[in-house]
């Protein structure tokens, strides 16, 4: 009788011990950084293993094996924007993380992929995720590579957000640099009589 005891002690509680210790992960916390690194870097670094450059001596637009890299990094880019729009909405802090960091690996493969008015779009989308999560240098950050890639009234929007963040932010060095942008693209653009 004492030995089964022993016995059915053991097993009660080596079972109990595993079934903890498959808890553990799910009640560690992500901070931004362990969620930038699971959302976005792995993420891209994968696919840029799996999908590497072409051989130089051929022209990347030219190229059948360009296509159809151009066109699996749009797939990804497809998916990684719809989990980021599954995410948009939720109110958890980790939640919103992972929708803008979605969102900036979603850009990020637009880019590569020769889209870049579409990879404005979801830097601007990414930035204001991290403006509202008051994550104020990534915001300026994301505002500032979506005016970059942008075109026509876009990339004043993208400046002028850019320049609203870094306000609320007080980054006076940000503030100047983003006004010398302005100056700069609104001196080309402005209509002379």
């Amino acid at each position: 009788m004492f030995v089964e005891w022993l016995f059915l002690k053991k097993v009660v509680l080596s079972t109990a011990l595993r079934k903890s210790i498959d808890l553990i992960p799910l009640l560690r916390a992500e901070d931004p950084q362990i969620i930038k690194q699971k959302y976005n870097q792995d993420i891209i670094s994968k696919i840029k293993a799996k999908y590497p450059d072409p051989p130089a001596n051929e022209s990347e637009d030219r190229t059948k094996f360009s296509h159809i890299k151009h066109t699996k990094l749009e797939d990804h880019a497809r998916w990684y924007e719809y989990r980021a729009q599954l995410l948009w909405g939720r109110q958890t802090q980790r939640a919103r993380f992972r929708s803008a960091w979605f969102y900036v690996t979603a850009a990020q493969l637009y880019e590569l992929a020769k889209h870049h008015d579409r990879a404005s779009t979801l830097y601007h989308f990414a930035a204001n995720s991290f403006r509202e999560l008051e994550a104020f240098r990534a915001s300026i950050d994301y505002y500032l590579k979506s005016s970059e890639l942008a075109s026509g009234a876009w990339v004043l929007r993208s400046l002028q957000r850019a320049l609203g963040v870094a306000l609320m932010a007080g980054d006076e060095d940000m503030e100047t640099e983003i006004r010398k942008r302005l100056t700069e693209w609104k001196l080309p653009h402005s209509r002379t009589s």
